[in-house]
């Protein structure tokens, strides 16, 4: 093992787990405080979605331009914006945040899959379209990998020149109806990477440390942690806050024999900004 190679912490600090005493910032001063203690922890790169204060995604701009402001009057972490988004929005509805100035990377979702019990779509022509509002803006895609198969089809959009390189893939595990929290689909993902791609993985419902071992042997470049994947952190306790998910995965990771990178390395590393 390579003590010096160095791993980024992605947080996504807002959505989808809450009650339960989890209580996920959702105001523009909160959510921008929480990630300036998680920078302060390890955490390189903030994943943002727009929503209200119910913590529902919206395609409205006030509260994600309010954030991003926030986050970036108080930290120097790299702000991702997300082209995710519920059923019924339009594709430009689902990538307004790349309208802010702030924003540096963005999630591209390489295809559709099943989620839950419906069903999350991106065509192929949704695809081109987000990709080539990134490129225009300059803007650094990362490829969201549901299933394994979206993987060689980012290949081939990057062959026919609608997605640069180096290719920046987050394989997403544990989503219900997408790839499982297993480590045999890791294996396989990691196979399908082109030698100059980088990627990570993100796990939703839980923090597996076997996962996040498995993945930093085969070469992932970042781990994702945040309220939006799991409340708990990577010895199963359920976390009162963001930092605390950060904290508890820099600490694993460094007992893995691993160093975090900070901000500047992360650049380096995603090639962003640098």
């Amino acid at each position: 093992m390579n003590s010096n190679r160095q791993i980024i912490i992605s947080l996504a600090p807002v959505g989808f787990w809450k009650g339960k005493g989890i209580t996920p910032p959702l105001s523009p001063m909160a959510v921008a405080e929480g990630v300036r203690r998680c920078e302060d922890e390890g955490a390189a790169l903030v994943h943002l979605h727009v929503r209200d204060e119910e913590g529902n995604a919206t395609t409205d701009m006030g509260v994600f331009n309010d954030t991003a402001e926030g986050i970036r009057e108080k930290c120097s972490l790299i702000l991702q914006g997300s082209t995710g988004g519920v059923e019924g929005l339009t594709p430009q509805e689902r990538c307004v945040v790349l309208q802010n100035s702030n924003v540096e990377a963005a999630s591209l979702n390489m295809g559709s899959t099943n989620f839950f019990d419906g069903v999350y779509v991106n065509s192929p022509q949704d695809i081109r379209y987000w990709a080539d509002q990134m490129r225009d803006r300059n803007i650094v895609p990362e490829l969201e990998a549901f299933t394994l198969t979206m993987i060689p089809a980012s290949i081939k959009l990057q062959h026919q020149g609608v997605i640069g390189s180096p290719l920046r893939f987050t394989v997403c595990m544990g989503i219900p109806g997408a790839i499982p929290l297993d480590v045999r689909f890791l294996y396989t993902a990691a196979q399908l990477m082109p030698p100059d791609a980088v990627w990570g993985i993100l796990m939703h419902g839980r923090t597996d440390p076997r996962l996040v071992a498995t993945a930093l042997s085969l070469g992932a470049s970042w781990i994702r942690v945040g309220f939006e994947d799991s409340p708990t952190d990577i010895y199963g306790r359920t976390a009162t806050e963001n930092a605390h998910l950060v904290k508890s995965l820099r600490e694993y990771i460094e007992l893995l024999g691993y160093s975090v990178a900070d901000v500047k390395t992360a650049r380096r590393i995603l090639e962003i900004g640098c």
